[in-house]
């Protein structure tokens, strides 16, 4: 449906800016995500399938999503109690002090909608000891896993052909 001519051209490059802002968080974030373990209570855990991301500090950084067997209480940031059927956490690793943290959780209902969201700069981020032989040692092997290099791009037509 086109735009009605009397918001004029600068309101239409405005309202399609504002657009793209709102949807980018659909768009942006498509979520992929691949079975990772189960904890002792039964949640299924999921990590995400594109490789972690180097932050700024060296550290990396890597979406898990958690689904728990029934849904659970979580209490906003307002104090008000929600109910949440799976969250996504920002996991943090410290790759050679063999620590994680979290930077951000947000927890969804049913219908994908975030009932609470809770995120923290990098000096909040509280970082705990991982443990041998558990779940969370294989999200931190997993973070932590060394990198292939990048793909070097082939020569240049320019630099000469092997054909001649």
């Amino acid at each position: 449906m086109p735009l009605p001519a009397a918001i004029g051209r600068t309101g239409r490059a405005r309202l399609a800016a504002l657009l793209a802002l709102a949807l980018a968080p659909f768009t942006c974030g498509a979520e992929r995500f691949t079975h990772f373990g189960t904890q002792p209570d039964g949640s299924e855990v999921y990590v995400q399938v594109t490789p972690p991301t180097l932050r700024k500090d060296g550290r990396y950084e890597a979406w898990f999503r958690t689904v728990p067997k029934a849904p659970q209480p979580v209490t906003d940031a307002f104090g008000f109690e929600r109910s949440y059927v799976d969250f996504l956490a920002l996991n943090v690793a410290d790759c050679s002090a063999r620590r994680m943290g979290a930077a951000a959780m947000h927890y969804r209902d049913a219908a994908g909608t975030v009932v609470a969201r809770f995120e923290l700069p990098p000096a909040e981020i509280e970082y705990r000891a991982v443990r041998p032989g558990t779940l969370g040692e294989n999200m931190l092997t997993a973070v932590c896993a060394p990198r292939p290099p990048p793909a070097k791009a082939p020569p240049s037509a320019a630099g000469g052909s092997p054909f001649k």
